[in-house]
């Protein structure tokens, strides 16, 4: 960025070096005296995690983020290949190995949480409490959902495509719910607070953001080229906020290829927070925890230059590669989502067989999908044909009528039909595996 100030972006790798060296053994001489491992391992563990990040913050190249500078988003590479390693690290241990690193590092994190259902009770006043239903909807987690997809929209910039996030991640709840008692919810939270308040509250927030963002046209100087002090404050805060919010024109049906990198993206979304949820379960650690916290901080953050960089590679042609952040936040899931596979299968967690009544509107649903995008774009001809697009639509349209189906059926306060739907898969063997 050449109009804030050239000394910003001059490389000082000498001097980074030295401050590291200076910092580090200053702190090593402070700390030291300390009998406690556990305290001086947390402390040695702290010490290379930061020498780590300012080395990426230094050397990694640059990638397509510039605001407030280059070196933030190098450093953030650094902190998830930091945390990729801790996965990899801790692939390799048993399950009483990991809890008991965990207790090391706190000790309310070896207490064993019970499995806690949000359906237990799904009335929404009592006569004792005319009013549970402003308490049970109105909490802290009401908050956290709205500005997660606030944040969902401000990164992915398409109602749609945030929407479907949103909806996907419900028909995952409900299918679930039967290993993860936690995605137990009634229907009203699903449909009211989850889908209509939450997600669709902050994404509506999120699109009026970016209309208003967008709509602005800025003047960017440099800083020493402003003569007033305060002018100077200003361009020095300003350059925390974006350079500019280019729309994203994702365009899904526009091709095949488009559709299934939109797919993939949905699926790395959602798989990343089932993650969250499993994790939590096999380890036990609260939902408030500063891990948890934490880990959803980094990949927030990471998804910003991720889907940055996924959207270019998808959208221009001379884009050959992926970007750094993208690949290095897809590798992170892939060791993740193999890691608690593993502990998985080492605790048998998560066991219990999904029942017909969940599955099968599922394959119903997948299978009207690749019939339906094996016509649209593989027979193409026959789309000027009224009775082949009538065709197409009804297999489009039939998807979200299944998985509707599916959730008046499976939701645990409403199971509509769900015993006469269970006994006739079971007469004609529709789920034998």
């Amino acid at each position: 960025e050449t109009d804030f100030a050239d000394s910003a972006y001059r490389p000082r790798t000498i001097v980074f070096m030295l401050m590291v060296c200076i910092v580090l053994t200053y702190a090593a001489y402070l700390m030291t005296g300390s009998t406690d491992a556990v305290y001086n391992t947390k402390v040695s563990l702290g010490a290379v995690s930061f020498a780590f990040i300012v080395f990426c913050a230094v050397y990694i190249p640059d990638e397509l983020m510039i605001r407030p500078h280059p070196a933030v988003w190098r450093a953030l590479i650094g902190v998830n290949l930091l945390y990729c390693s801790l996965i990899i690290f801790l692939m390799f241990q048993d399950i009483p190995t990991i809890r008991g690193y965990l207790g090391a590092l706190d000790p309310k994190l070896l207490k064993n949480l019970p499995e806690r259902s949000y359906a237990d009770d799904c009335r929404l006043t009592t006569p004792n409490e005319p009013y549970k239903w402003f308490f049970t909807i109105f909490d802290e987690f009401l908050i956290a959902h709205s500005l997660g997809y606030l944040a969902k929209m401000l990164i992915i910039r398409d109602w749609r495509i945030v929407t479907l996030v949103s909806l996907s991640f419900e028909v995952v709840e409900v299918s679930l719910q039967h290993i993860l008692p936690n995605f137990a919810e009634c229907w009203w939270d699903h449909v009211i607070i989850d889908v209509l308040i939450c997600n669709a509250g902050g994404t509506a927030l999120g699109y009026l953001l970016l209309k208003l963002v967008g709509a602005k046209r800025y003047r960017w100087a440099k800083v020493t080229d402003i003569p007033s002090v305060t002018g100077k404050l200003k361009r020095f805060a300003s350059q925390f906020y974006p350079r500019q919010m280019d729309p994203y024109e994702w365009q899904m049906f526009s091709r095949p290829g488009r559709l299934i990198v939109i797919l993939c993206l949905l699926a790395v979304m959602l798989t990343q927070e089932v993650n969250s949820f499993t994790m939590k379960n096999i380890l036990h650690i609260p939902s408030s925890h500063p891990l948890v916290v934490g880990r959803l901080v980094v990949w927030g953050m990471i998804a910003v230059p991720a889907i940055r960089e996924l959207y270019v590679f998808t959208t221009e042609p001379d884009a050959d590669r992926l970007g750094a952040a993208a690949w290095t936040a897809l590798s992170t899931l892939l060791f993740e989502s193999a890691f608690i596979q593993k502990m998985t299968h080492e605790g048998g967690h998560f066991q219990k067989p999904m029942p017909g009544h969940v599955g099968l509107p599922l394959v119903l649903a997948a299978t009207l999908f690749a019939s339906w995008f094996a016509l649209y774009y593989g027979v193409k001809p026959f789309r000027r044909y009224l009775a082949t697009r009538v065709f197409m639509n009804i297999l489009f349209y039939s998807i979200p009528i299944v998985l509707f189906f599916q959730f008046l059926v499976t939701n645990v306060d409403i199971q509509w039909k769900q015993k006469e739907f269970s006994a006739l898969i079971d007469k004609y063997h529709l789920w034998d595996w």
